[in-house]
């Protein structure tokens, strides 16, 4: 899994975590929430990220697949 996530990650968009808030519509989440979405993640779905040296890095697609995946399992679509 590990191998499969650093290639993705790599071959995507690649941004820092402290990036990811700044991407995001609305509300920002702080960086310290994007941080737990990579470490433990919400409801078992957590960030797809790798560590490079002292950088985690993500991609705009893993946060996009983070974000559905998170909505998905609401079973609402998302919409309120």
């Amino acid at each position: 899994m590990r191998n499969k996530t650093l290639s993705r990650v790599l071959t995507e968009d690649a941004i820092t975590l402290a990036e990811v808030p700044a991407m995001l519509p609305g509300r920002r989440p702080h960086v310290s929430t994007v941080w737990r979405w990579y470490r433990t993640g919400v409801r078992g779905v957590r960030l797809e990220a790798v560590k490079i040296g002292r950088s985690v890095i993500t991609s705009r697609q893993a946060v996009t697949r983070f974000l559905t995946h998170l909505n998905a399992s609401n079973g609402d679509g998302g919409e309120k």
